[in-house]
């Protein structure tokens, strides 16, 4: 009976601290913050002609409907090795987009994301928004942090220069129809926002 009491005390000590550990672990994610809305700024405006290229170049490449990039890659079993392997998750406009950019313009757009600290583009030509992926929290529930582009950005738009836009979004994301976007206006076409 000793040797038994003695495993389950060993056990129980091992599943404790494996329990504090993952409770750390999931602490950290929970609390993770994005860049603050100072951070954001200075990045801004130290990037400015870096942001502008990037522009440049989603402009120039043939695009007519929703893009992604880079696209999107998830997990699919090969039969013929037996493994699994990432591919992508190709849609049609994602791959005249990327083969409208050409392996030159494709490196510089990847060279200058990783230089601005942003991770991807979203773009949708009928709204001519282009919106640059800074940072990203969560999946269904959670948000990302941009910076948005818009030629002709409408005159109705609301910004929040006097709020923390992280503390904005936790109130919007309590009750998402009655709030405003969390977003703040950098110039006339640039501005950083927050969506779900």
């Amino acid at each position: 009976m000793n040797g038994m009491t003695g495993i389950l005390r060993r056990g129980l000590r091992h599943l404790a601290a494996v329990s504090s550990v993952l409770a750390v672990l999931c602490a950290g994610c929970y609390n993770a913050a994005p860049p603050s809305d100072e951070w954001l700024k200075e990045n801004f405006r130290a990037h400015r002609a870096d942001f502008d290229s990037v522009v440049a170049i989603i402009g120039s490449a043939s695009a007519d409907d929703f893009v992604r990039y880079p696209t999107d890659t998830t997990s699919i079993y090969d039969s013929a090795t037996g493994k699994e392997r990432f591919a992508l998750l190709w849609s049609e406009a994602d791959s005249l987009f990327v083969t409208g950019l050409g392996e030159d313009r494709r490196a510089t757009l990847d060279s200058f994301l990783h230089r601005i600290g942003c991770t991807g583009i979203e773009y949708y030509p009928p709204n001519g928004v282009i919106d640059i992926i800074c940072y990203t929290y969560g999946n269904m529930d959670g948000f990302t942090v941009q910076y948005a582009y818009c030629q002709n950005r409408s005159d109705d738009m609301v910004f929040y220069e006097d709020r923390d836009l992280h503390e904005m979004w936790k109130e919007y994301a309590l009750d998402k129809a009655n709030r405003p976007m969390p977003q703040k206006r950098l110039d006339d076409h640039w501005s950083i926002e927050y969506r779900p």
